[in-house]
């Protein structure tokens, strides 16, 4: 397979001297690449990099394509339009202008290859259900739609490599099913930034990126959360067997604080009768004074505690969660047995917390309860 995108013994630190990379070598072919790993670990600095956003401080970053990249904000200018948004504005213009009676070389130049462009980006904005005119004002727009509107502009655009960040994140559940088509039809390549579960379920390799290096493993989410598991058992039996030695040595402590405390009252016999000097007496009157303390601390440790909340609020609560923190969350939740009231689309985490009522909010129908999707 040929690598589109080589990134060699790249690293990177921000102004303040904060280290984000430092010596990453990976390589991305053809297919769709699910980026993830924990917040902070530098997915978004790798695609700006990988994007030209950014330079890096050494090596280097080779491109085989045209690349188009989403980041996760969206800048737009005052008073543009769709048609600016979508980069066809002079396209357009010099289309208008043949049908005018305008034959000069530079009209021709400004259209180039792209005669049928203004019916391409008419059906980009249909495809992503965007209901606007090319001459919409883009301040008109919300901010799923203007995410989706920046989406069309780059399938309209047909770069070899797409590079997005978390391009679910402002999307309601009707546009996430229309990324998720256009995302599944991509024929070119792409590296997708995402914890959307559904969307990540879409890739064909998922790029693991921890401590500094990415490690690839091939087919989707679900293939790469099997194999981690795998990789999780074994640890956890490791761990078992790590466990029943603390509990070993735990009964051999025990055992020795007893001894130790049958010697110290024998001590003290024989301290109160003079059969032993005082310092052998202070001295193991030491030791169990500093074995009782280290006790002490192990119970608290494994007695505190916080007493559970009896309804929970949750407005988006894997927005801006990594893949493990979003497993935390649910596990935690999986064990809660107060009430839960949570705005989310993402489907797979409703589904892991146990929702047992589906409500949905409409602009024309208002709420309305609905089977579980």
């Amino acid at each position: 397979m040929t690598a589109a995108i080589v990134c060699s013994d790249l690293s990177f630190s921000w102004p303040d001297g904060t280290p984000v990379l430092s010596g990453l070598t990976a390589s991305f072919g053809p297919g769709r690449t699910g980026l993830i790993g924990v917040n902070g670990s530098g997915k978004s600095t790798l695609l700006r990099l990988i994007a030209g956003e950014l330079h890096p401080g050494s090596g280097q970053v080779q491109a085989d394509g045209d690349v188009g990249y989403l980041p996760q904000a969206i800048t737009l200018g005052a008073h543009r339009t769709v048609s600016d948004l979508l980069g066809i504005i002079a396209a357009r213009a010099a289309l208008h202008a043949i049908e005018a009676g305008q034959v000069g070389e530079e009209v021709f130049a400004a259209i180039g290859d792209d005669w049928d462009v203004e019916e391409r980006a008419r059906a980009w904005l249909d495809r992503l259900g965007l209901d606007v005119t090319l001459d919409d004002r883009v301040e008109q727009l919300s901010g799923g739609e203007t995410v989706l509107a920046a989406l069309a502009a780059l399938f309209l655009r047909r770069p070899g490599i797409l590079l997005l960040d978390e391009p679910t994140n402002n999307l309601d559940l009707d546009g996430r099913e229309r990324l998720y088509d256009a995302v599944a039809s991509w024929t070119g390549v792409m590296v997708i930034v995402s914890h959307d579960r559904e969307l990540l379920g879409l890739v064909d390799q998922i790029a693991d990126l921890s401590a500094g290096s990415i490690r690839m493993y091939g087919g989707n989410l679900a293939a790469y959360e099997e194999l981690l598991a795998a990789e999780q058992a074994a640890a956890e039996r490791a761990v078992s067997v790590a466990e029943a030695d603390v509990r070993r040595e735990r009964r051999d402590v025990a055992e020795a604080q007893t001894k130790q405390a049958r010697r110290d009252r024998q001590g003290r016999k024989l301290a109160e009768s003079g059969s032993l000097p005082r310092i052998v007496a202070h001295a193991r009157k030491r030791h169990a004074q500093e074995s009782a303390g280290r006790s002490r601390e192990l119970h608290a440790a494994l007695l505190l505690a916080q007493p559970a909340p009896q309804l929970l609020l949750l407005d988006e609560p894997t927005n801006n969660l990594d893949m493990a923190s979003v497993r935390q969350l649910s596990q935690a939740l999986e064990g809660y047995r107060g009430a839960i009231i949570v705005a989310s689309h993402d489907l797979p985490f409703l589904r892991s917390a146990g929702i047992t009522r589906w409500l949905r909010l409409d602009r024309h129908a208002g709420l309305t309860a609905i089977e579980p999707p």
